[in-house]
């Protein structure tokens, strides 16, 4: 692996910050310098995934084999199955039922959902690095890298706590409208077409260039982009895909 950098894993579906889970439940990505490797990391709450937020932290997890198909019919169907969740936080809950009527989660809410979120963070004594991505994702990262297991743990906590309290249906919604309308499981298919769609690379570079060079062996010398390219994070993020600088 190139220049020390870790590796780490997959995942897509009820997640939050510094856990990782493959495709079909949620996705994080760590990386050790500027060095980046992924690991998939989202903030989504579908249900499934909540209990395991706080379980998975070590790094240097096998990438995961890849999902195929779709988390749901439509979008529609994505906001009804969170409202079916009785965790669902009262903001959470009015956002995604205006959500409903109206097809999307619009901006302001999302906005909204982020500010909160940020605050909650700040009140339980940790500050938080904020990157507005190209595509209007709104990106989240600790500050500072702790290398105290008491510390990691409470902002873990913390994390998981002012997601949950505030906008993790709503912004994992929004995640999904604005970068993957498809709703696919597929993290690499995912990046590959907005990589595409941005002009970055041409239909020569497949998905399974993008899980060979990026997921399943990390040779960033082999890709025709620069990784750390703010279109490129954008993608990635987009994806449930972090790549973090820990210099």
């Amino acid at each position: 692996m190139a220049n020390g950098a870790r590796r780490g894993t997959d995942r897509p579906g009820d997640g939050r910050r510094d856990r990782r889970h493959d495709d079909a439940d949620g996705m994080r990505a760590d990386v050790a310098r500027r060095s980046p490797v992924p690991m998939r990391i989202t903030r989504r709450p579908l249900a499934a995934l909540l209990p395991a937020l706080l379980a998975v932290t070590a790094c240097g997890a096998d990438t995961p084999a890849a999902e195929t198909g779709t988390y749901a019919s439509s979008l529609e169907a994505m906001i009804e199955q969170e409202l079916g969740r009785s965790e669902l936080s009262d903001w959470d809950r009015a956002v995604l039922e205006k959500a409903l009527e109206t097809g999307q989660v619009s901006r302001a809410d999302y906005l909204e959902g982020a500010e909160m979120y940020e605050q909650c963070m700040a009140a339980a004594g940790f500050a938080m690095k904020r990157t507005d991505h190209p595509n209007g994702l709104v990106e989240h990262q600790p500050a500072t890298v702790s290398a105290d297991d008491a510390e990691r743990d409470a902002k873990m906590l913390a994390d998981y706590e002012c997601m949950l309290s505030g906008y993790a249906s709503t912004q994992e919604i929004y995640r999904f409208q604005t970068a993957n309308p498809d709703l696919l499981r597929d993290s690499s298919e995912v990046v590959v077409r907005c990589l595409f769609d941005a002009g970055i690379i041409d239909e020569d570079f497949t998905r399974d260039d993008f899980q060979a060079h990026v997921r399943d062996d990390y040779t960033p010398e082999k890709l025709p982009f620069d990784i750390m390219d703010a279109t490129v994070q954008s993608c990635l993020w987009g994806a449930g895909i972090v790549f973090r600088d820990y210099g």
